[in-house]
């Protein structure tokens, strides 16, 4: 980003680095979230808000329990430049403007020195080629390439997200499956970011036609779009034009996983003032949201939140408390009730220092109680007390982990918060204090609900998990830092709804990395005026 006297020295100075959490914290597979920015190098901003997100992470990994818990248990790369020769030119010819990459192989055809290259977002191999959503003049800024995938930064991309996501959900003849429902089974998430223009997009964007899938595209990204206050570019909705050959379809239509954007700030070059008071706080809480559903995007999205987990130590007790919503996030300003939005929460799950997904029955679970004394709406406050010295938790810090499930059976995203135990006496069982829940652990989970979602996909959402534990975390993740050279307009609106901490930005000061995942740095990547 830069201010508006082209002085970088504001902001942070980002480069062309991936990332990928190599960290094995968890016991069960692993989903996979893939975000990468500067497609577009005249976009400024995408570039650093990613490289926050890799900061957000690594600076409140093991102090933040939601981050730890989703780097523990996330593979997240991160690329931060997918267009590095083109950024140079953004830089330093800010008049320009410069969208393409800067591939001159096309100057024989006629164009100016201003005008080669080739639009990388329009170049992927998937509806390539398609005059609706792209260009076949070499001179224009939405040049398509001279064939799919010619591009070097094209190939680069692909085959990296070919390489991380499920051989599995890959399409075999992409083009004459995209009415082949992905179905709620799949995992991992995809994210472009761009600017500018407030919006969140998903498939499809080449026609302004629903996919298969639309129903949980849709509510995964109304729910993205709760935080950064984006309206959504999409099917059925505000279609603003066709992009044929683009990421966002490639990633969904051809490697199988779930696939937005996200149109941030209000200018190609973002002023630092905006972006670090207004673009950064909005949308880090929503990258945080998919990396939080990146194991099942298309069930957990349709699931309840559990927001506001809070543990507060009263008396001898903890009294923890939350609200549970199936409609909060889902159900936006500007757009009418979205049909996974109403459901009755049913049960909400609090388990001690096992995440839900690492859950072999024999860790101790709660269940938290409604607060009016029944599960009988779509919003429930919730609370439970925890008695650490009868039940002979050990001095120290652990952590607490909910998730909810709702009337249809989805379970949503995990929460969770850090306890520090002071005293191991051991004392006997005690009647919590009057008006106060008195649910006891249970060792065993209850039966879940049999109710399957109302969906036509073959698709059963999965009982609370049940994988056995073999071998204890390790205090820390392991980050690999490394190079990897590698379209629609959002800012955000203040409707961001209260969350846990790791939902916004933390106001606690970067520590020394030293003392958190170890990160290695490689330089930058050589430039080459051609592709």
């Amino acid at each position: 980003s830069s201010n508006n006297n082209n002085n970088n020295n504001k902001c942070r100075n980002s480069r062309h680095w991936s990332s990928s959490n190599n960290n094995n914290n968890s016991n069960s597979s692993k989903g996979k979230f893939l975000v990468s920015g500067g497609v577009h190098p005249r976009e400024y901003a995408p570039p650093q808000l990613v490289f926050e997100f890799a900061i957000h992470l690594l600076s409140n990994y093991n102090i933040d329990a939601d981050i730890t818990w989703i780097v523990d248990h996330t593979e997240i790369h991160i690329i931060t430049h997918v267009n590095p020769d083109g950024r140079i030119i953004a830089e330093g010819v800010r008049a320009a403007y410069w969208r393409k990459n800067v591939n001159p192989g096309n100057e024989r055809d006629g164009c100016s020195a201003g005008e080669i290259g080739v639009d990388i977002n329009r170049n992927f191999d998937f509806v390539w080629g398609d005059t609706g959503g792209a260009s076949d003049d070499p001179c224009d800024e939405s040049y398509m390439g001279s064939d799919a995938a010619s591009e070097s930064e094209t190939r680069v991309l692909e085959d990296y997200a070919r390489s991380i996501f499920p051989a599995g959900q890959q399409k075999s003849d992409p083009e004459d499956m995209m009415d082949v429902a992905l179905g709620e089974g799949i995992s991992d998430i995809y994210m472009d970011v761009h600017s500018y223009g407030e919006y969140t997009y998903y498939p499809w964007g080449h026609v302004d036609k629903q996919s298969k899938d639309n129903e949980a595209l849709e509510a995964l990204g109304r729910k993205i779009s709760s935080f950064n206050g984006h309206d959504l570019w999409a099917p059925g909705h505000d279609f603003v034009y066709p992009v044929s050959g683009d990421t966002s379809d490639y990633m969904y239509g051809v490697l199988g996983v779930a696939s937005y954007g996200l149109e941030i700030g209000d200018d190609f070059y973002e002023s630092c003032n905006n972006f670090e008071s207004d673009v950064l706080p909005s949308n880090l809480p929503a990258l945080m949201y998919a990396a939080r559903v990146a194991k099942k995007p298309f069930s957990l999205g349709k699931g309840p939140d559990v927001l506001d987990l809070s543990a507060v130590m009263v008396d001898d007790y903890y009294r923890v408390t939350a609200s549970a919503s199936d409609s909060q996030l889902v159900n936006i300003d500007g757009y009418s009730n979205f049909n996974t939005g109403g459901q009755t929460i049913t049960e909400v799950r609090l388990y001690l220092d096992v995440h839900p997904d690492d859950y072999d029955g024999s860790s101790t679970v709660w269940n938290m109680e409604a607060v009016d004394g029944s599960f009988d709406s779509s919003e429930e406050k919730l609370e439970v007390a925890i008695f650490t010295s009868s039940l002979g938790i050990s001095s120290g810090r652990h952590a607490l982990f909910a998730q909810a499930r709702d009337g249809d059976g989805y379970l949503g995203p995990v929460s969770s918060v850090f306890i520090e135990v002071d005293q191991v006496e051991t004392l006997p069982p005690t009647s919590l204090p009057t008006n106060k829940p008195t649910m006891k652990p249970t060792d065993e989970p209850t039966a879940s609900p049999t109710t399957n979602p109302t969906e036509t996909q073959s698709y059963t959402p999965s009982t609370f998990p049940s994988e056995l534990v073999t071998n204890p975390p390790s205090p820390f993740p392991t980050f690999t830092i490394t190079v990897e050279p590698t379209n629609s307009p959002s800012a955000s609106k203040s409707k961001t709804p209260s969350q846990s901490s790791s939902m916004e930005p933390s106001s606690q000061p970067t520590e020394n990395i030293s003392s958190h995942p170890s990160v290695h740095l490689s330089a930058n990547p050589s430039y080459s005026p051609t592709s």
